[in-house]
């Protein structure tokens, strides 16, 4: 994957990326067409933006907030499993230090790696990620910045996106999602993108 990329702000309100995903939360019953699909763990090789109040931090020592590199590669269990742990963790915030435990629990089970990307987001820069089997490279403008060896396996859908959003997923604070206010417009622009698959 090779785009450049800049924002209409230094300092956007929320989160936005672009990167590759299995887009965990695309829960479906089938109604209207749709295909049925449960909930599943993160899987993602993206780069990530998040302002305050974000806290998703998986790696340690982990990038809370602002922008990043990350690869996330998380256990594969049944989607059932999966929807009934986040409705319990969920079900756990009026007893903060149960949910933290839980939540400190299952950031254990996922092999992160993320580092901060210092760069003036305003600005148009080159952002490159070449996944193989053996291993996935982020650069910017050129230069690497993030290798990790053991990447997430298939499928992930390339994602694009900025939004108002904000969620914590720390073991301090617990688990909590919502929106922020939006006082005045704000974009994400890509340029020269390319998705290339070697192998074919």
């Amino acid at each position: 994957m090779r785009l450049r990329a800049r924002v209409s702000t230094p300092r956007p309100i929320g989160t936005f990326g672009f990167g590759l995903w299995n887009d965990p939360f695309a829960f479906s019953l089938g109604f209207a067409g749709a295909s049925r699909k449960l909930p599943a763990w993160p899987q993602a090789l993206w780069f990530f933006y998040g302002s305050p109040p974000n806290d998703l931090a998986y790696a340690e020592p982990g990038v809370p907030d602002g922008w990043k590199a990350a690869s996330l590669r998380s256990p594969r269990m049944p989607g059932l499993a999966v929807a009934a742990g986040g409705v319990s963790l969920m079900a756990l915030r009026l007893f903060r230090k149960l949910q933290g435990r839980a939540v400190r629990w299952a950031l254990s089970l996922i092999r992160a790696s993320e580092v901060r990307i210092d760069v003036h987001l305003a600005e148009w820069h080159a952002y490159e990620l070449t996944w193989t089997h053996a291993g996935a490279e982020f650069r910017v403008d050129g230069a690497p910045i993030l290798q990790v060896p053991r990447p997430p396996d298939p499928p992930l859908g390339f994602v694009a996106w900025i939004d108002n959003q904000y969620a914590i997923i720390s073991p301090g604070t617990g688990v909590r999602f919502g929106l922020l206010p939006v006082l005045e417009p704000q974009f994400l622009e890509l340029a020269d993108l390319v998705l290339e698959d070697s192998a074919a």
